[in-house]
This record gives C-alpha cells, sequence and structure tokens, in this order.
C-alpha cells in the first residue's frame, strides 16, 4: 500500500488532528517520540530541509528508512511544531515560502496504511479518498472516523509506536 502512495496511485489520504491546542500539542509530543515523525520543510522544488545537517543543505530522505508518504499539513499547527518550522529556517538561510511536512517512519506508515486496507476492504484499491482522525487514548494512538469516498467505516486502527521507551514515559505523564 505504501509503495501504491510513493508511486502517485492509491487514494489520498487526510488524517485530522485534534481541534483543541492541548490535544495537538500532546499528539505532536506523541508522534514525535513514539512514532518517529520527522518535522521538515520542503521547497517548491521539493527538497526537504531538517534542523540537523549542513546548513542549507537538503535533507537526503532516506526511503529504506522513512516514508515518501509525506503529510503536508493543513490548519493550526502545534506550538512546538511552529518552533521546529522556524529553527529549520534559521538554520537554513529562512526558507520563507517553504512549508511543514511531517514524515514518518517506513513501519509506521506501512501499520497505517495496511490497517486502513484491512478496515476499507476491497474498495481500498479504488477509492478516491480517505479521512479519518487521529486520537489519543490512554497513551496510544488510534485512528478513527474513518471515510473512503464519503461512506463511514466501521472500526478503528490502533497504532504501534516504534520507540517503546520514550512511549511509556510519556504515556505515564
Amino acid at each position: 500500500m505504501l509503495r501504491l502512495l510513493e508511486f502517485g496511485s492509491g487514494p489520498t489520504i487526510e488524517l485530522a488532528w485534534p481541534d483543541s491546542a492541548g490535544h495537538r500539542e500532546s499528539l505532536f509530543a506523541l508522534l514525535g517520540q513514539c512514532f518517529g515523525m520527522q518535522v521538515a520543510l520542503m521547497d517548491a522544488d521539493g527538497r526537504l530541509y531538517v534542523a540537523e545537517g549542513q546548513p542549507n543543505t537538503p535533507w537526503n530522505l532516506n526511503l529504506d528508512r522513512f516514508s515518501g508518504f509525506i503529510r503536508e499539513p493543513a490548519g493550526e499547527l502545534s506550538r512546538q511544531e511552529r518552533q521546529v518550522a522556524e529553527q529549520i529556517r534559521a538554520r537554513h538561510g529562512g526558507l520563507v515560502s517553504a512549508s511543514p511536512v511531517r514524515v514518518f517512519p517506513r513501519t509506521v506508515d506501512a501499520h497505517l496504511l495496511g490497517g486502513l486496507r484491512r478496515l476499507v476492504g476491497e474498495s481500498y484499491t479504488t477509492a478516491q479518498a480517505i479521512q479519518a482522525r487521529y486520537r489519543i487514548s490512554g497513551g496510544r494512538l488510534v485512528v478513527e472516523r474513518i471515510v473512503a469516498d464519503g461512506r463511514m467505516i466501521q472500526g478503528r486502527l490502533e497504532l504501534p509506536p516504534v520507540a517503546r521507551g520514550a512511549c511509556r514515559r510519556l504515556a505515564r505523564t
């Protein structure tokens, strides 16, 4: 499923974040610490820049480790995400017109897309659009309220973290 999206096939997938600023902050922390999410800035030419590495040098995205299913946020960012974006801009000489994006490890996206495929069923391959919402439940990341081409899908998906030690500490706070 991940390879389909990386090569421009498959449905458009939108994952909504919580409406509350506090819940967005918690989700940002959970995704970064437990799910390996990286914030980057993408310029008009599709080059990615991150807070680490050489200044003014694009990030060489390792597609063996990271997914090519790059998410461009819409709506209000968390305070932490805005701070990371500003750090990246400062490190790389501004990048004034670059947009923040979120990049995840391949394993996270494989679980996400495989789970959506399982829940949506055979119509996944012909679906045009899938929407769902992230929610934190008991320190766990849940994808729920899944809609495929306007049709509500029964079930929810719980994503397994990739960094268990950090997640246990985060879930207790």
